[in-house]
C-alpha cells in the first residue's frame, strides 16, 4: 500500500519481495516480509549493490537500513517502456533505475537510494525509500517521523 510520496522520499506498506528477474513484477512467496528478511533478501538481490543492512529505529519501529546501488554486473531492461535502461525492484515500491543514458517521465525513480525496512506491531512492514542524493536532507524528515503503535 503507497503511503506517501514526495520527491526524494517515499513510504509504503506491506510491501513483498519480488522475484529475480529483469522485468519481473511477481511476487516471490518463498521470501518471508519481516524486515529482516527483506532487507536481507534486497542485500543478496543479484541487481544490487550494497554493504548490507544495519539495525534502525524510527518513530519507535524497529528494522534495517540499506544503501543502495544497481550492482554493475545487472543487464540492461528490455521491458516495455524501460528498454536500454538499467533497473531493477527487487522489493514493491523499491525501484532503482539509471536513467543517464536515455530520457524519459518516469516519476521517482533513483540510481541510489537508502531503504528502511521496518517492523509493524500487527505484522506487517513499512518501507522508507530516500533519493541517495537527498539522505542528508531527508534522515533529519525520517527521524522525526512518530508511528502510532496502539
Amino acid at each position: 500500500v503507497y503511503l506517501m510520496g514526495y520527491p526524494g522520499l517515499t513510504l509504503a506498506r506491506d510491501v513483498r519481495p519480488l522475484e529475480v528477474g529483469v522485468c519481473s513484477d511477481r511476487v516471490d512467496a518463498a521470501v518471508g516480509t519481516s524486515a529482516l528478511e527483506l532487507a536481507t533478501w534486497v542485500s543478496d538481490h543479484p541487481g544490487i549493490a550494497t554493504d548490507g543492512p544495519s539495525p534502525v529505529e524510527i518513530g519507535g519501529l524497529t528494522g534495517y537500513q540499506l544503501d543502495v546501488s544497481i550492482a554493475e554486473e545487472w543487464p540492461k531492461s528490455s521491458c516495455p517502456g524501460m528498454e536500454g535502461f538499467v533497473a531493477v525492484e527487487p522489493i514493491e515500491g523499491a525501484f532503482l533505475a539509471d536513467l543517464a543514458e536515455g530520457t524519459g517521465e518516469f516519476g521517482e525513480w533513483y540510481a541510489t537510494s537508502r531503504l528502511i525496512l521496518l517492523d509493524l506491531p500487527d505484522g506487517g512492514n513499512v518501507l522508507i525509500q530516500i533519493d541517495g542524493t537527498q539522505v542528508d536532507a531527508a534522515m533529519p524528515v525520517v527521524r522525526s517521523f512518530e508511528f502510532d503503535l496502539s
